[in-house]
């Protein structure tokens, strides 16, 4: 289920910029579903950070010894959080005029398309044997359908997405 969770949290961080980039340029849509849209997308981009931001230290439990683990589990947070800082601190520097964010936009939700297709491809695979057969799309539906995971996973990326809205 590991796997799977994670799939699903790179499905919507890639997701969320196209729904980012069809708020701002769909004719049709007014500005009150426009901001909806924008806010939905923030939601679900926090929504997959909660699951993007605890994989450092559950990949470091799943696949190394005890006494590596600390430090797995910082390189790859610091990796995470050195990603998003050089983000922040380069748009300025990229869109800094309004046509300009525009073409951000647009070239984040253009590279969303392939990586969407090539995470959908991951629930068709085989099943694996360490997780008793199910296949990942079973995993999936088992890990995020039930009530409760559906409500923790919903509660936190609601918190993470209004933070990036906020932002």
């Amino acid at each position: 289920w590991h796997r799977t969770l994670l799939v699903a949290g790179g499905l919507l961080n890639a997701t969320a910029p196209m729904l980012r980039y069809a708020a701002v340029v769909c004719p049709g849509w007014g500005a009150a579903t426009r901001y909806s849209a924008v806010l939905v997308s923030s939601i679900v981009q926090g929504a997959a950070f909660a699951v993007i931001g605890a994989w450092p230290a559950t990949l470091a439990a799943l696949q190394w010894p005890a006494r590596q683990r600390v430090v797995v589990t910082a390189v790859a947070s610091l990796s995470n959080y050195a990603g998003g800082a050089l983000g922040s601190v380069a748009m300025p520097l990229v869109a800094n005029t309004p046509a300009a964010l525009l073409g951000c936009f647009r070239l984040q939700a253009l590279a969303g398309v392939p990586l969407t297709i090539g995470l959908l491809a991951f629930l068709w695979l085989p099943p694996v044997e360490v997780s008793g057969g199910a296949s990942a799309h079973d995993e999936l539906r088992q890990c995020c359908c039930r009530r409760r995971s559906a409500l923790v996973i919903g509660t936190f990326g609601l918190a993470v997405g209004l933070s990036l809205a906020l932002q």
